[in-house]
């Protein structure tokens, strides 16, 4: 599906959502493309943020994955859902 979804990104806008670490370890050579939510306080609303570059890079250098990140509770991707 990774694969389908970046072969159609070349043609048109693609947008997913997903709370799926593995899905998201598929995004990690192109993770300047990948926007979270982050929550704001006090009201609860979302908003989007892209990942900080620099931080991601740094990171995808030590040899991270997105999906790890996730998977660890990573604040800059959001971290497990529950």
């Amino acid at each position: 599906m990774a694969n389908w979804i970046k072969q159609a990104s070349q043609k048109t806008q693609i947008i997913i959502s997903t709370h799926s670490p593995d899905l998201l370890d598929y995004f990690t050579d192109c993770a300047a493309d990948v926007i979270c939510f982050e929550k704001t306080l006090p009201k609860g609303h979302f908003k989007a943020i892209k990942l900080p570059e620099a931080i991601i890079q740094d990171k995808i250098a030590e040899g991270w994955q997105l999906g790890d990140l996730y998977r660890v509770g990573d604040d800059i991707v959001g971290g497990w859902p529950w």
